[in-house]
């Protein structure tokens, strides 16, 4: 007879979308709340009533306040629902590909105002708790 028996790991799709979909949820939540209330006045309890979850639920889908907040700047950076690696973002991935200069600097001028234009309203909200 085997010692251990081994155990096998469970992966549903399904499971994993739902999940993306809370995740995404809270963030939207957050980020709504954070640029209305400010950071002070916003509660992982508010967020959590207005992503429609559990507190409990927020804690495990992302964290505390300040890593929801930090997760929101990651994703502010990379333009997705999840935090990228910057040389894993499609802008650096495009610039790569491309062989002429012009090219690659427009590519990179639509980036940083597309990450200035999702940064600028998180960057008041520090600016204003501090």
């Amino acid at each position: 007879m085997p010692d251990s028996v081994k155990s096998r790991t469970y992966r549903s799709p399904l499971r994993d979308e739902q999940a993306r979909q809370t995740r995404s949820g809270i963030l939207v939540a957050a980020r709504r709340l954070f640029t209305t209330q400010g950071y002070a006045a916003t509660t992982v309890a508010q967020i959590a009533a207005e992503a429609g979850v559990a507190v409990d639920t927020v804690y495990a889908a992302v964290g505390a306040k300040s890593v929801i907040f930090s997760q929101l700047l990651e994703t502010a950076l990379s333009g997705t629902d999840e935090a990228v690696p910057a040389e894993e973002r499609g802008y650096v991935r495009r610039m790569k590909a491309q062989t002429r200069a012009r090219e690659k600097l427009e590519t990179y001028a639509a980036a940083v105002r597309a990450i200035a234009e999702r940064l600028g309203p998180l960057h008041l909200v520090l600016r204003d708790a501090a």
